[in-house]
This record gives C-alpha cells, sequence and structure tokens, in this order.
C-alpha cells in the first residue's frame, strides 16, 4: 500500500481480502471487502 495525497487517493481502493475457510469450503472464492480500511467508512 502505497502513499496518496489526501483522502481522493483512497476512493475506490478499499483493500479486498480472501476468506480461505469459506473458499475451500465452498470451492468458490470468496472475498471480504476490508471497510476498515476505508477512509470515509462507507
Amino acid at each position: 500500500m502505497g502513499i496518496t495525497n489526501g483522502f481522493v487517493g483512497t476512493i475506490g481502493n478499499t483493500p479486498l481480502i480472501r476468506i480461505n475457510s469459506f473458499s475451500d469450503e465452498t470451492g468458490c472464492e470468496i472475498l471480504g471487502k476490508a471497510e476498515f480500511l476505508n477512509p470515509g467508512q462507507s
């Protein structure tokens, strides 16, 4: 993760995290959106 020039540079870049336990169990790639890393919490 790089350094941005203010909050505007972070819009639209909320990271996705693979949830391994659900992905392995279902055979599908299950992703969770890491909203706690989103500065606007939206």
